[in-house]
């Protein structure tokens, strides 16, 4: 049936546990780093193999209408949005009210319309005309205008309603 919770965690704090073991190393304790033959932190390398996590991109159009699309990387994620925006700039960070997302806009947007949903969804400054994509930058924002984004974007239909977005996931 395999290890109980507490027993996991037993194992996993365990001095001889190989993850702790390298983690003491990193630390500096000097046992550890004997342990594995080295002399110092900077003789270990750590490489990450895992996948890399889904990144969730958002188009917001000027009536509200919203898509969300799931990349794999950079490079995918760059390519959607160029295949959406053309030819595209970011808002400067210091002009929108959320920082999680880098807001991006089309230098020639076909939709000319004022997107006034993105405005207040993002608290931007400036009134960007045409769609704008949403991407994460991984950078933590407790503010309000993001806390409020976030319930719209996971669903919320009274914080849908509030900035006027409208999705279909």
């Amino acid at each position: 049936d395999g290890l109980s919770p507490a027993e996991q965690r037993r194992n996993a704090a365990a001095p001889d546990n190989l993850l702790n073991l390298y983690a003491r190393a990193l630390e500096g304790d000097t046992d550890a780093l004997t342990l594995l033959g080295v002399s110092s932190p900077d003789e270990i390398t750590i490489i990450d193999a895992r996948d890399a996590a889904p990144l969730h991109l958002y188009l917001i159009q000027p009536d509200g209408h919203t898509e969300r699309h799931t990349v794999g990387g950079n490079d995918e994620a760059h390519k959607w949005i160029d295949g959406k925006l053309g030819e595209a700039y970011r808002v400067p960070p210091d002009e929108c009210g959320v920082q999680t997302y880098a807001v991006i806009y089309s230098a020639a947007p076909s939709d000319v319309r004022p997107n006034r949903i993105a405005q207040k969804a993002l608290n931007l400054k400036t009134l960007i005309h045409g769609p704008v994509v949403l991407a994460p930058t991984g950078q933590a924002d407790p503010s309000p205008t993001h806390r409020r984004l976030s319930e719209a974007l996971s669903g919320d239909a009274a914080a849908r309603a509030e900035l006027g977005i409208t999705a279909d996931w």
